[in-house]
């Protein structure tokens, strides 16, 4: 019997994590408290409701107005916490949301609302099938669920229909403490 294991760093500077293709979307995301304030994720406590935004620059003048339209982003989730979204019109904006958040002006005035998201298990869909502007950002919910410390894997971003068009946002860690 064989057996083997291989892990390579997330900051492996051969690895994706916080590149874009040269037609792809920068990706940035933020994870706030519910309403937008600061958090420390190095002490999350289970049970707690944290809000995740995705803002994707898109690369005006790389490609045309019409390539820039059906973008796909995925947020692959820590394995500590769980999608929740009681309300799905608040994916696009986020009406409870302060000032103090990051994306705050692009959620509360922003152009394009996502046509469609899934919620998975270990992941989250967002689709927009026209996009307006030179960004489009989403949000929603996650409630830590599992202390421990888990890795927090970047977030991805593709035009559908344009090859090599990925994007990346940075990757980290979270820890869930009891």
């Amino acid at each position: 019997m064989v057996e083997g294991a291989w892990k390579r760093p997330l900051d492996d500077a051969r690895g994706l994590v916080a590149t874009s293709a040269k037609g792809g979307p920068d990706v940035y995301r933020a994870i706030t408290d519910a309403s937008g304030g600061p958090i420390d994720l190095t002490t999350v406590k289970p049970g707690q409701v944290l809000r995740v935004a995705l803002l994707a620059d898109l690369p005006v003048g790389e490609l045309d107005g019409n390539q820039m339209n059906y973008l796909a982003v995925t947020d692959r989730l820590p394995a500590g916490f769980e999608a929740i979204q009681p309300d799905l019109w608040t994916v696009a904006r986020a009406p409870e949301l302060t000032d103090k958040h990051p994306f705050y002006d692009q959620l509360r005035w922003g152009g394009s609302d996502a046509s469609y998201v899934e919620l998975r298990d270990d992941r989250v869909y967002v689709y927009f099938d026209r996009v307006w502007g030179d960004r489009v950002v989403a949000t929603y919910l996650v409630r830590a669920s599992t202390p421990g410390t888990f890795v927090l894997p970047p977030a991805s971003a593709e035009f559908m229909y344009v090859g090599g068009s990925h994007g990346y946002s940075t990757a980290g860690k979270v820890e869930i403490k009891p």
